[in-house]
């Protein structure tokens, strides 16, 4: 799982946009409404750890492939849900992190969502120690 998550942290840094539309499962003739996704990281730590910490955010629909990007406690992601079926979101913290560092939470695409992301962690010198991640729905 660390060299999945390494790779995966490798490839968000060549992308530069924080927003993700994920592809819709529709016909090209079927209309398909847009929902958003934001998944904000809430500030818990002081400003010289908030600075250090990335989450990655991965997204599914119906187990099929994971869309990822990043989000930190100061820029939020924001992803286009471009149709209504139910989606996992999975928030893990980089591979240098010990303790609880990955969280997962499902919504249904049909709506608009803020989910928040509340870490538990302290910065150490060879990275995050976390007791706890959790993910909560603000609306």
């Amino acid at each position: 799982m660390t060299s999945r998550l390494a790779a995966a942290f490798a490839l968000l840094a060549l992308v530069s946009s924080s927003t993700v539309v994920l592809p819709a499962a529709a016909t090209p003739n079927t209309p398909v409404g847009t929902h958003k996704l934001v998944v904000a990281v809430k500030k818990t730590m002081s400003p010289a750890a908030e600075r250090k910490l990335f989450v990655l955010v991965l997204i599914n629909q119906n187990g099929g492939p994971f869309a990822a990007a990043v989000a930190t406690p100061s820029r939020p992601l924001t992803v286009l849900q471009s149709n209504n079926g139910l989606y996992r979101v999975k928030a893990e913290i980089d591979a240098s992190c010990k303790g609880t560092c990955a969280a997962t939470y499902r919504i249904s695409g049909s709506a608009d969502h803020r989910l928040e992301v509340i870490p538990s962690c302290q910065l150490e010198a060879s990275g995050f120690v976390c007791s706890k991640l959790k993910i909560v729905k603000v609306y």
